[in-house]
């Protein structure tokens, strides 16, 4: 029978799989081989895929690949299905008759830290390159932090890191240069990150490999131990998690296993730092040589393996004769098991006919001696050699027949009925969370903010650098810059879900869903990521191997909206829906899905047409978060946040401030600058006059201004209705309500001539930014985005969202007046946004973010064109600049269309 014909809770024993090419060779590697057992342990909320429990550790196969896993049930097994074992030395003893090491094995301190006592004193006399290697979810990247200090961001599923990074550690007299290396299950190069790590290992040649492993599941993590070891002897084993495996009441034979594997295994806890000394220490020995038990591992996975490698390795050396032995051999394995990157080497070589001639003849002596093509072979022999090992050294703790609440929970939040539910309530719960509590703190920097503008104005004389400072650096950076605590809030969540193991849950759950519209499971990985920044997630569609899908992720990639979109939300989602911010909040987010569903959709229908790729996926255990991490992944999201402020955004804030300052000179400066000083003569002359003081009737009698239509170009009468964004165009006819002679204005009283002097500032500031670069620049683009509801200050800040999307607050925030109420007072960029109206066009004096243009706006913003790193990053992953143009004029092209349905629709009704 087929595995997808179990019901949940049965078991079987696998007999063997079919297909070819990535699938088989990922599903073989990951224990799928004649002999194993495998339970069925539940299916996702819609039906598919199906968790499995093999090896001591869950994974998910969608039905199409559980069509392919032959099984037998487990009460029909027989010995004859057992595939055949090669014995051991006789000098190995099992492991319950072996002394077992203590449970905490460790001889260096609790901590990472160096404690030599010359510790900073010493020149390190040596460098060592240490190559970190390890199954995804093995905690690799926590002993990469420990171990050097750094702060990379470690999460509890596959594919968080996607590129290598380095850093360097001392301890005594040598330097260990350190490479974290993504997280892979093979050498096989069926995958990129299995491509890069190989190919690392191949070009660089560090001096030593550290191999972690997660102790708690050895029979899967050893696999690509053994592969390493085939590549070079000069392997350190991490046995890491070394906690969990001693408190589950496991026992290991740690020297046995060692001379066994032919590498040393240290315990390690990359969580706390615990072993990494000695962990450090055992890399020195094996570095300077002074370990010497290797093993050849082609003659230990048996004679067929061993007869085939060595004459395919005698053929390699007479064709040729550079290579050396252990290459060789590795190359001649790689070769026989039809590995795609080996065969594309071997292309690009002379005789390379005489190699391909061997390689057919041997593969088909192993199949028709054993039934099975080499490449099944080869790896059945793998793990029936780490099967002897393990028996001999490894001893399981009892089976627990209580279910651990972790147990319950996960039947809960992966249930078919509530699985969905409950996600959809996390991702509303993250949001609820980052816009109500993060709009706490954000206040008080916003209030600081203010506060900081007017001291600066007060403090310093009028002048265009006071201008600069207040309005350019202060309001422009400031204005974004008070959304650090709700980004810390949202990385916060992402941190959590992503080390306790949901994320991988949340996977499981929707890949169904993903499947609908032609991606699977694992670009779900990266679209989650994309709420946090589209670049790192751009970089994560590297670990889907088929190229159409990730081709499709990164292009509807930008739908998911970043944290830097969060900023123009959080300050604009009260405008569109007033009394629900929130509720328009997490609708934005759903907008931006249901636009990457529908242009999946489109982009596989059409320009990516073709089958599914296979969906093979680890469910790691749940793990409780630590603060360390949550903490380094919140302050460097957090630290580039700040970077972003003094680099870019800052550049931009200025940049802006500069273009809408200058120049200053209009035709209506003189118009200007006779009205001013006939209002402040009149002014000096009625508050030196001790006659006129406190007189309102009783003396000489002041007259109100005349009533002005404030759909005409009266600042005035924009005051007086809480408006500071009323004038008419520079070029817009006067009706003469402010050009008057002085004498018009006789009758007003000293309170009205100072609201006439601040109207008048008003009017003048805005007629000298239309006239400013920047203004000319928005009025030419103005009539393309009229239609869409906005005016030539949104769409300056729109462009300048194409820097960055956090952009687009700072320069509302310089564009959007003045910067001072009435009073001369510093306001909030929410207050003066509430009294902005449009200066010019129909529209004039009519207020300019109303619900309908600030929803108009929003759905542009979560679809134009993202920013110009992530351009960089489309470009940089798909290869060619075409792709990343064609992002960039798709996704502006249908924010343009939604935008201008939404607002002409919205006037209509």
């Amino acid at each position: 029978m087929q595995l997808s014909d179990l019901q949940v809770g049965q078991k079987a024993q696998i007999v063997g799989v079919r297909g070819q090419g990535a699938f088989r060779k990922r599903i073989l590697e990951m224990g799928f081989v004649e002999g194993k057992t495998v339970e069925v342990l539940g299916r996702a909320p819609l039906g598919d895929p199906t968790r499995y429990r093999i090896m001591d550790y869950e994974v998910s196969l969608r039905r199409d690949e559980a069509l392919l896993v032959d099984v037998t049930p487990v009460a029909s097994c027989t010995d004859a299905q057992q595939p055949p074992q090669q014995e051991l030395p006789d000098s190995t003893i099992l492991a319950a008759e072996q002394p077992h090491e203590d449970d905490l094995p460790f001889s260096d301190t609790a901590t990472h830290r160096d404690t030599s006592p010359h510790k900073g004193k010493t020149t390190p006399q040596k460098v060592i390159r240490i190559a970190l290697v390890g199954n995804p979810n093995s905690g690799k990247t926590s002993v990469f932090n420990l171990a050097s200090g750094a702060r990379e961001h470690t999460g509890n599923y596959s594919g968080v890191t996607v590129d290598s990074k380095t850093a360097h550690v001392q301890r005594g007299d040598y330097l260990f240069e350190l490479t974290d290396l993504p997280g892979t299950y093979s050498l096989s190069a069926y995958s990129p990150e299995e491509l890069y790590v190989r190919n690392f290992i191949a070009e660089f040649k560090p001096d030593v490999i550290v191999n972690v492993v997660d102790a708690t599941n050895l029979e899967r993590n050893l696999y690509l131990t053994l592969q390493l070891l085939e590549q070079t002897p000069r392997v350190v084993v991490a046995l890491n998690m070394w906690d969990e495996f001693t408190s589950a009441k496991h026992h290991l034979n740690r020297p046995l296993l060692s001379e066994l594997l032919g590498a040393p295994c240290v315990p390690t806890v990359g969580r706390t730092g615990q072993g990494l000394d000695r962990l450090l220490h055992t890399v020195a020995e094996v570095y300077e040589g002074r370990w010497t038990t290797q093993k050849n591992l082609v003659e230990a996975y048996g004679s067929t393996v061993q007869s085939s490698v060595s004459q395919l390795q005698s053929t390699l050396r007479q064709t040729y004769p550079h290579i050396d032995d252990l290459h060789t051999s590795y190359f001649a394995l790689r070769l026989l098991e039809n590995d795609a990157d080996a065969r594309r080497k071997l292309t690009l070589q002379p005789n390379s006919a005489q190699v391909e001639n061997a390689i057919k003849v041997l593969s088909q002596e192993v199949e028709n001696a054993t039934g099975k093509d080499f490449e099944t072979y080869a790896t059945d022999a793998r793990y029936s050699y780490l099967g002897r090992i393990l028996q001999r050294t490894f001893v399981h703790a009892p089976q627990q027949v209580n279910t651990s609440w972790w147990d319950r929970i996960d039947r809960v939040v992966t249930h078919r009925v509530w699985g969905i539910p409950i996600f959809l309530g996390v991702m509303w719960f993250m949001f609820w969370v980052t816009f109500t509590v993060g709009e706490y703190p954000k206040g008080w920097m916003e209030d600081g903010v203010a506060t900081l503008a007017s001291w600066v104005n007060g403090a310093m004389p009028p002048s265009p650098l006071t201008d600069l400072l207040t309005d350019g650096v202060i309001n422009g950076v400031g204005a974004v810059i008070v959304f650090l605590p709700q980004i810390l809030i949202l990385f916060l969540f992402i941190a959590l879900l992503e080390d306790s193991g949901y994320m991988a849950r949340a996977v499981f759950v929707m890949d169904r869903a993903m499947r609908g519209i032609g991606l699977h499971g694992r670009s779900f990985i990266p679209m989650v990521m994309g709420f946090g920044c589209n670049v790192p997630s751009i970089m994560a569609t590297r670990t889907i191997g088929d190229r159409k899908v990730r081709m499709v992720t990164m292009l509807v990639n930008p739908f998911m909206q970043c944290s830097a979109r969060l900023q123009v939300y959080v300050l604009l989602a009260g405008f569109a829906l007033p009394s629900h911010p929130v509720v328009m909040l997490l609708g934005l987010y759903l907008f931006g899905i249901i636009a990457a569903v529908g242009m999946a959709l489109l982009f596989r229908k059409t320009l990516f047409r073709g089958n599914d790729s296979p969906f093979v996926m680890e469910i790691p255990p749940y793990r409780l978060p630590t603060a360390r991490s949550v903490l380094i992944h919140m302050w460097d999201k957090g630290s580039q946040y700040l970077r972003k402020m003094g680099t870019v955004i800052l550049v931009a804030a200025i940049l802006i401030w500069v273009l809408g300052y200058f120049p200053r000179s209009t035709s209506r400066g003189a118009e200007f600058e006779t009205k001013q000083a006939a209002v402040e003569a009149l002014l000096a002359q009625k508050g030196n006059n001790p006659s006129t003081e406190g007189q309102n009737g009783m003396g000489t009698e002041y007259h109100t201004a005349p009533t002005i239509n404030p759909l005409k170009d009266s600042a005035l009468t924009a005051e007086q209705n809480g408006s500071s964004s009323t004038t008419p165009p520079a070029d817009s006819p006067d009706d003469g309500t402010l050009a008057t002679s002085a004498s018009h204005y006789d009758s007003l009283s000293p309170q009205e001539l100072d609201s006439v002097k601040t109207a008048l500032e008003y009017e003048w500031e805005e007629v000298r930014k239309q006239n400013s670069f920047l203004g000319r620049v928005g009025k030419f683009i103005e009539p393309g985005i009229y239609p869409l509801g906005f005016d030539w200050r949104i769409g300056i800040g729109l462009l300048s969202g194409i820097a960055a999307k956090e952009v687009v607050v700072s320069t509302l925030g310089v564009l959007i007046d003045a910067g001072n109420d009435p009073e001369g007072n510093e306001t909030l960029l929410t207050e003066r946004i509430e009294r902005a109206t449009y200066n010019s066009g129909e529209r004039i004096g009519e207020k300019l973010f109303t619900p309908l243009t600030t929803l108009s706006l929003l759905l542009f913003v979560a679809l134009y064109v993202p920013c110009i790193a992530v351009i960089a990053a489309i470009k940089r992953e798909s290869g060619s600049w075409r792709w990343a143009l064609f992002s960039a004029l798709y996704t502006t092209g249908l924010a343009y269309i939604v935008s201008l349905v939404v607002y002409q629709i919205g006037r209509l009704l």
